[in-house]
């Protein structure tokens, strides 16, 4: 075959691959082509299934980003690869019961944790939870043992993570206590709790429980005695942010409106280094001065979507794309002087999961029961004559679905909800300069939670309806779209 054939070819499998996928349909077309392009990366560094963040350097599986990566292709719609390359997690599980891929990194086992859970939330794959349980038990009883290594309970460390060196948060000597390495841990026997309830396993669901609160309240005392207000890297208060911003992302430890979740997110974005730059977070600013790192900053990005930091949310999104390849790749690192990404990390692909994993939570995410769409969405994409269109999302209660439509002084939204399980609540959420003057399903007038939030539950929450929002139109200036924050980054 000639070039002509072979390119054509070309196009056609990557366009059939695209098309098996949930469908994902914003009015922009940056954010369209990222999304697009990061799938793609994606299936391009996994070998045979085995999920792979790069070339090079990372031409190797890792926990970590093999978690985030492994779940962005089930919040895409391909529960069979995610599956797939889930089953090679489990040849790195230890005797002791510890996931390890790289050594050191105490993390890893919560990582791996959560993932093979999320994947049953998201896929309601039963029986394949049924077989990988007994591997979530040994992997929580290895965290009961390594956080009670410290016997002295007037310790600062007592009931936590042993100290261990750090790659993310730049500490290197083994001498630390990493808030990161507790978060995952923690969360990791948080859904080990959610997979014994699912399998019917009371007595362990409640072992779990109780392990989670003990090991949370063990955290979180280790956490008042730095003295601090926010949530440092390490309990020693050394590092730079990583793991200690995972906090409510990507499940909820502890309430989002904490007042140390706050404190923490304005602490890297005002303060750490100098604040963000760029619109984002620096790394190890002390060490390696005029470094940024822009898939970090997705933590923060999302947990200001799940606290309902709209702004500041928005802005995170479009500062994530600012710094993407002309090919819609993103790098590890950026040494933003020079305009330089970190060696030869690019596309990285974690920051590609963690691109199509954020842009999905913008449009649906679960929270507990409720299940919230349209949470954080650029208002220019509800411009008259514009939609935004999410089929076949997978969610934890089932495929979700909708489309929104909006005209002049209406936005109308056609939902398909989730049927599996269906969530308590269905929260519908309209932009900050959009309010919602009147609301009405199948035609029947419904209160609105507020002015720009409408609350569906009951029956109202289990079947295919029409919501249409009458609205108002907030005067406004130029919206933030991608366009205008690459004008306003030449600017300078």
């Amino acid at each position: 075959m000639g070039f002509e054939q072979w390119a054509k070819r070309t196009v056609s499998f990557w366009e059939d691959l695209l098309g098996r996928g949930a469908h994902v349909e914003v009015p922009e077309a940056k954010p369209m082509n990222v999304y697009r392009a990061s799938l793609v990366y994606q299936f391009i560094g996994r070998d045979k299934g085995v999920i792979k963040p790069g070339e090079g350097f990372y031409d190797n599986l890792y926990l970590r980003d093999a978690a985030y990566q492994t779940i962005s292709l089930a919040h895409a719609g391909y529960r069979d690869a995610a599956r797939q390359s889930l089953e090679h997690f489990l040849r790195f599980q230890g005797d002791d019961g510890f996931f390890c891929t790289q050594k050191g990194q105490l993390d890893g086992n919560g990582y791996a944790l959560w993932a093979m859970v999320e994947y049953y939330r998201l896929s309601g794959d039963l029986e394949w939870l049924r077989r990988v349980y007994p591997q979530v038990k040994k992997s929580v009883e290895w965290i009961e043992r390594a956080r009670r290594e410290e016997k002295n309970s007037t310790s600062p460390f007592y009931g936590i993570m042993p100290n261990a060196p750090a790659d993310g948060e730049n500490l290197w000597d083994g001498k630390h206590h990493i808030v990161g390495y507790d978060w995952w841990n923690l969360r990791g026997v948080q859904s080990a709790a959610a997979a014994a309830c699912a399998l019917g396993e009371q007595e362990d669901a409640a072992t779990f429980a109780k392990e989670f609160k003990e090991y949370r309240e063990c955290i979180l005392r280790a956490l008042d005695k730095t003295g601090l207000i926010y949530i440092p890297p390490s309990y020693e208060k050394r590092g730079t942010h990583w793991g200690n911003l995972e906090v409510v992302f990507p499940s909820l430890l502890v309430d989002a409106q904490d007042s140390r979740v706050g404190a923490t997110l304005d602490h890297v974005r005002e303060e750490f280094g100098g604040g963000f730059c760029e619109g984002i977070i620096r790394w190890s600013p002390r060490r390696r001065p005029g470094h940024i790192h822009p898939y970090m900053s997705q933590f923060v990005t999302n947990s200001h979507i799940i606290r309902g930091d709209y702004e500041k949310a928005v802005d995170g999104f479009y500062s994530f794309l600012l710094h993407t390849t002309s090919t819609q790749g993103f790098a590890e690192g950026i040494n933003y002087g020079r305009r330089e990404a970190w060696s030869d990390t690019v596309p990285h692909l974690w920051a590609a999961a963690l691109y199509i994993t954020t842009l999905r939570n913008m449009l649906v995410r679960e929270e507990g029961q409720t299940l919230h769409l349209l949470s954080c969405v650029p208002v220019h994409w509800l411009d008259d004559g514009k939609r935004i269109v999410v089929q076949d999302a997978p969610t934890h209660f089932g495929n979700a679905g909708y489309i929104a439509a909006a005209e002049r002084d209406i936005v109308r939204l056609q939902l398909d909800p989730p049927r599996r399980r269906p969530a308590q609540k269905i929260v519908i959420h309209l932009p900050v300069g959009i309010e919602i003057e009147k609301a009405e399903v199948e035609g029947k007038a419904v209160p609105a939670y507020n002015r720009r939030a409408l609350i569906l539950e009951g029956q109202l929450a289990r079947g295919p309806c029409v919501v249409v929002f009458r609205i108002k139109r907030a005067a406004h200036g130029t919206p933030m779209t991608f366009e205008s924050k690459v004008a306003a980054y030449e600017a300078k």
